[in-house]
């Protein structure tokens, strides 16, 4: 037997690829982020490319873009907690 087809608001939902925004502070340690980041960004790149599952997004905890992390490499933030 078939599964049941699924509602058009799940297939719709689907299509959408989910927001995850990474939140960096200073001090931030840097695998924090990295590897978290890695794992969802292989997961869209082993997705079909028209509907990627992951949206990712490095803010910035501070008005500054660049921050410092624990180990000594500068990030930069696409744009600041402020201006989500």
């Amino acid at each position: 037997m078939d599964p049941a087809p699924r509602s058009r608001s799940r297939q719709s939902q689907m299509s959408k690829p989910r927001r995850v925004v990474f939140l960096a502070f200073p001090g931030t340690v840097l695998l924090d982020i990295a590897g978290p980041w890695d794992v969802l960004n292989g997961a869209n790149l082993t997705a079909d490319p028209s509907c990627q599952p992951y949206a990712l997004e490095l803010v910035a905890a501070a008005n500054d873009p660049h921050v410092s992390t624990l180990n000594g490499p500068m990030l930069i933030a696409a744009r600041s907690f402020a201006a989500c």
